[in-house]
């Protein structure tokens, strides 16, 4: 029959659960470690994603605003061939009646042909007649 040295056994078995319980206080620093990283990370996470919802917003607030833009740019160039017609009516009306300005009634009336029946009927209706 063999001896058992039951101080021995106990010793060994002692010093391994004092190096369990070392190997689990470690373990759980390292879990403390990464838990506090992680609520970091997780805050930083949702302070980024509030930032880029905002960002989303001010995009959309941007499309928008150029949708608006282009709208208003965009009427504004169909306008313009209106405008000139009336710009071009009043320089005519203004050359009609300053009699050194006559000649470049003449030259809008050959640019425009359309206007050239206007202009003589506005010439004949603003002279006297005898």
């Amino acid at each position: 029959m063999v001896a058992i040295d039951w101080r021995a056994l106990a010793e060994r078995r002692l010093s391994r659960l004092t190096e369990v319980e070392h190997d689990i206080a470690v373990a759980r620093d390292r879990l403390d470690y990464f838990q506090a990283n992680y609520r970091t990370l997780l805050q930083q996470s949702e302070e980024r994603l509030r930032q880029i919802q905002a960002l989303e917003r001010e995009l959309d607030e941007l499309r928008t605003a150029r949708a608006r833009a282009r709208g208003a740019l965009r009427r504004w160039i169909l306008a313009l061939p209106q405008r000139a017609k009336g710009l071009i009516r009043a320089m005519l009306r203004v050359a009609l009646r300053l009699p050194l300005a006559r000649p470049l009634a003449r030259r809008l009336a050959r640019l425009f042909p359309g206007l050239g029946n206007r202009l003589r009927a506005s010439v004949n209706a603003s002279q006297p007649t005898p």
